[in-house]
């Protein structure tokens, strides 16, 4: 994972000169460069960064370029002008049929680089996430990833004769209920450059086996995912991805006993099958590189 600057010659303007400015979002800044004009869309495009795949599931990451001395701010976008008009091409009357192509009739490009700070952690810097705090769990981070949580809640069933109360350690009489904490984590991974089915299906419905963002084995459940494409600068088409895990606060394993309200991991009846299969969920990072 690297965040170099442009490759092709380029040199910064002095007019119009760099401008910053601060708002909620954090500091944006405009700078504007002199390249080539057959070099223009090189320029845009290494100044964007961009993600490829050399084979497999190997995921090479070039970071958009980042601004001088603002260690969270990057490349966002990028606007191409194209200027100056090469000796010996006649103007008059042809004007439109030059420049569909570069270097047909423009020599430069003054190209105008936004800088910000990106909209999801798809850029790891100290000074943008301090700690991994806005990560699920800031011990085993996931970078280039977006989470969001939604907690919920489940009822659970406890039969007639299998509670007693406090103080008294009399039977409770009837059916008692009790709420327990599930949540829903969504991930997004805002760059893939092939197609994840063939390396994610196997883990769906599986539960984790192991620690997993800081929970315990076997209440986080791999749910579900979804695709959808996105255009990159260069012309080439990616995957974005989102990502459903669902967590439970008891085992997904586990249901209670009506005997004494116990919970207890259960198996299907007549095979030793496992209500869920298990692996390690961290794995389904692992393998793109995260």
């Amino acid at each position: 994972m690297s965040m170099p600057k442009p490759t092709v010659p380029f040199r910064v303007l002095r007019d119009p000169a760099p401008q910053a400015r601060l708002d909620r979002d954090g500091p944006v800044v405009r700078a504007n460069f002199l390249v080539s004009w057959d070099d223009a869309f090189r320029f845009a495009n290494e100044a964007m960064g961009y993600v490829i795949s050399p084979g497999g599931t190997t995921i090479v990451r070039v970071l958009p370029w980042q601004y001088p001395d603002l260690p969270a701010v990057f490349c966002r976008s990028v606007q191409i002008v194209p200027i100056g008009a090469p000796q010996g091409v006649a103007v008059a009357g042809v004007r439109d049929q030059y420049g569909l192509r570069p270097g047909e009739y423009y020599t430069h490009a003054r190209v105008e680089v936004e800088f910000g700070v990106p909209s999801v952690q798809e850029i790891r810097v100290p000074d943008q996430d301090p700690g991994w705090r806005i990560q699920i769990d800031p011990q085993d981070p996931i970078p280039w990833v977006e989470m969001d949580i939604e907690h919920d809640g489940e009822v659970i069933t406890y039969a007639e004769g299998t509670l007693v109360y406090k103080v008294s350690k009399k039977v409770v009489p009837f059916r008692s209920f009790r709420r327990i904490g599930v949540a829903t984590w969504m991930v997004r991974i805002p760059q893939l450059p092939f197609m994840p089915w063939p390396i994610w299906r196997r883990y769906i419905k599986h539960i984790n086996d192991r620690r997993f963002l800081g929970e315990p084995e076997r209440t986080v459940m791999f749910d579900s995912f979804r695709t959808s494409s996105i255009a990159m600068t260069d012309g080439t088409v990616q995957k974005r991805a989102e990502l459903r895990f669902l967590w439970r606060e008891l085992p997904w394993d586990e249901v209670i006993r009506p005997e004494d309200g116990l919970p207890e991991q259960v198996e299907i009846v007549g095979t030793a099958d496992p209500l869920y299969r298990t692996a390690d969920l961290r794995d389904i990072f692992r393998v793109i590189g995260l």
